[in-house]
């Protein structure tokens, strides 16, 4: 699903709950709009709606659309989008581990996860480099 006349993520949770048989995805959803935490919740959820079969994919898209249609901040895109997926990784690692939230950058910092707010673990593998993007972890 593409960010272009709808949310990307809302389609897939559409798209995942219709069709048991496929693997669902964005392809893009524009990081720099979203909070990394808005992201890890909706990239740890889908999973679990579609069976596995989520592959989040995001992107910078260009400084008009980020600053004029979704009137956010254009900085250091290749830096930040690189940040963005290590905040990803570090507040995942964070829900998996029970270990304390601590990702400071130069651009998101994330510092406080309560149980409260912790999401119930799925049993699907969280998403990193270099693993299939769907399947039991």
């Amino acid at each position: 699903m593409s960010e272009v006349a709808h949310d990307p993520l809302l389609a897939c949770a559409i798209a995942a709950d219709h069709a048991r048989q496929i693997a669902v995805g964005t392809a893009i959803a524009v990081a720099f709009p979203r909070s990394p935490m808005h992201v890890a919740h909706q990239a740890h959820d889908l999973p679990a709606l579609a069976d596995g079969r989520f592959v989040l994919g995001l992107g910078s898209q260009v400084q008009a659309h980020i600053e004029k249609r979704f009137s956010a901040i254009w900085r250091a895109p290749a830096a930040r989008l690189r940040e963005y997926v290590l905040a990803l990784r570090a507040i995942w690692h964070a829900w998996e581990t029970g270990e304390r939230l601590r990702f400071e950058g130069e651009h998101y910092r994330h510092t406080l996860m309560t149980p409260f707010f912790t999401p119930p673990a799925h049993g699907f593998a969280p998403l990193r480099s270099g693993s299939p993007p769907w399947g039991r972890g």
